[in-house]
């Protein structure tokens, strides 16, 4: 278990130099390569079960896996090439005596040999109630006391919260995955200053959303509240109101974030003259408006590549390579999760990410049911909180290419450890029929239940 959580706290300085042991192994690596081994080693001696078939959720997941192997045996499983950019810096590297290439080419084979590394691990790691909310509790804290550090890199380097740290967009969509299992941690702590101190991670994940500038993120954590609001709040209006005015309130803020909503409703009413009020409205006004006729030139990359090459997709990896060929204005990823996983690894896979999450999230429907049939109410807001953040991570996908994204597989996974574990639980014992229940007996049931 120590393994996972050291892997938890040091994720999100998985970047730093100072954790980069030699090329392209890293402390985070050496600790996956040895929990693995560790994992493994418990299966095979028959102390640990992975059980990959014992539901609908994982049976899906194993066929995305094998639509994932076979798009890559059809398309011919090779290095990304580097695109031209990519080999002038490189050239340049060389020149100045650094040496390796500034980007790997074989990124995303390792991200999705990564993504199934870490589900035995997770599935070993984590089989009692404790272990789970250790896990969780962990990736809530460490988001939360990233603030510091994330804002010194921030201005260190200049730009949005995640700058030297984490690319922000990607860390607004852990954050918003995140958000709603603080939210039900604070509500489920029986302790004040524990309930204070989860409230507090929550305001902090969400302060920091804002700080990271993520426009996706924003939608994707709008998406998430109100749903936060129907389920656990007694007047859902007054929270959902509350959102609609702060996102006003941050149209109309100087923050980054602001600026760039600003800076698109004004051109989508007035025209980019609107805009226009000093140096910095100019350079914002100039970055979105490319960063949208970039991504409408990539979305439609992206469809005549499926439309090319519908059942094994143009290879992974290939998207960016590919896409000026297709038609885009620039060689990118997609900004979109379903469009760059469909391209690259056709239909079939796509398919079968999309009925994973659907497995997922019947799951963990069944895992409430189950847990409040079990008498156990705050495992049953622990599901409801994952799926909150789930929904928000499928908002946010559209407007990310994030089907590697570590912490997303990692909520995933602890999801199927909630569901082992809820699966174990005693039933609670049926009350007596209303017959047999004396009338003082009805009394004190009728209490309790207002």
């Amino acid at each position: 278990m120590w393994i996972l959580l050291a892997m938890i706290l040091i994720m999100p300085l998985e970047k730093n130099p100072r954790l980069q042991l030699s090329g392209d192994i890293t402390v985070i690596k050496v600790l996956g390569m040895i929990g693995l081994i560790w994992a493994l080693g418990l299966v095979v001696a028959g102390r640990a079960k992975l059980e990959l078939l014992d539901s609908t959720q994982t049976k899906v997941l194993v066929l995305y896996v094998g639509t994932m192997l076979f798009a890559s045996i059809l398309s011919g499983v090779q290095p990304r090439p580097l695109t031209a950019e990519e080999q002038l810096l490189q050239a340049a590297e060389a020149r100045l005596g650094h040496g390796g290439a500034v980007a790997d080419q074989w990124l995303p084979l390792k991200r999705f040999v990564h993504v199934l590394a870490f589900l035995p691990l997770t599935l070993v790691a984590v089989r009692r109630e404790r272990d789970l909310l250790l896990a969780l509790k962990t990736v809530v804290l460490t988001m939360m006391f990233l603030l510091p550090y994330g804002y010194r890199q921030m201005y260190k380097y200049g730009g949005r919260f995640g700058v030297g740290l984490y690319e922000p967009n990607y860390l607004g969509l852990v954050l918003v995955l995140l958000v709603p299992i603080a939210f039900v941690l604070a509500r489920e702590a029986r302790v004040g200053w524990k309930r204070a101190m989860w409230y507090t991670a929550m305001v902090v994940m969400l302060l920091e959303i804002v700080m990271t500038a993520s426009r996706g993120a924003l939608v994707a954590i709008m998406a998430v509240l109100p749903l936060l609001a129907l389920r656990f709040m007694r007047r859902p209006v007054l929270v959902i109101g509350g959102a609609v005015a702060f996102v006003v309130l941050l149209i109309l803020s100087p923050t980054d974030l602001g600026k760039r909503l600003r800076v698109g409703w004004l051109e989508q009413r007035e025209g980019p003259e609107m805009t226009i009020s000093g140096k910095e409205e100019v350079e914002v006004a100039t970055g979105v408006q490319v960063s949208n006729e970039t991504r409408i030139s990539l979305l439609f990359a992206g469809i005549r590549m499926i439309a090319s090459y519908p059942v094994s997709g143009v290879g992974l990896g290939q998207f960016k390579p590919s896409s000026v060929a297709y038609g885009a204005n620039l060689p990118h990823i997609a900004h979109n999760t379903y469009l760059e996983l469909g391209a690259e690894a056709g239909l079939p896979a796509l398919g079968a990410f999309v009925w994973f999450f659907g497995a997922t999230f019947a799951s963990l429907r069944r895992t409430s049911r189950l847990a409040e049939a079990a008498g156990r109410p705050d495992l049953a807001n622990l599901a409801t909180a994952i799926r909150s953040g789930l929904t928000g991570y499928l908002v946010d996908a559209l407007f990310l290419s994030a089907q590697y994204e570590k912490y997303l597989w990692l909520v995933i996974y602890l999801s199927v450890c909630l569901g082992r574990i809820v699966g174990r639980l005693p039933k609670r014992a049926d009350p007596p029929p209303e017959a047999a229940i004396t009338r003082p007996q009805r009394q004190r049931f009728a209490w309790n239940a207002w």
